[in-house]
């Protein structure tokens, strides 16, 4: 998850000429019975918002409405 937000952060930037990297900030992702850490990059200007991190957590959300449990999906890949 970490090298796909990275990866995001680095297309976003080729695209901003006077923005540049500025760290990370952690949040952790709360879902039924498992925690995931998370370093969320982010940028000097503060525009950068992660679509993977969007991506997974509707993708979660949705599982969870349906009652898919953690242990149902973990064979997927």
């Amino acid at each position: 998850m970490d090298t796909l937000m990275n990866s995001e952060r680095k297309i976003f930037l080729s695209e901003e000429e006077d923005n540049k990297a500025n760290g990370y900030y952690g949040r952790t992702l709360n879902a039924e019975s498992f925690k995931i850490d998370l370093n969320v990059p982010r940028d000097r200007k503060g525009k950068f918002r992660p679509k993977t991190l969007l991506q997974v957590c509707h993708a979660l959300s949705k599982m969870l409405f349906y009652r898919y449990s953690v242990r149902s999906i973990s064979h997927i890949s």
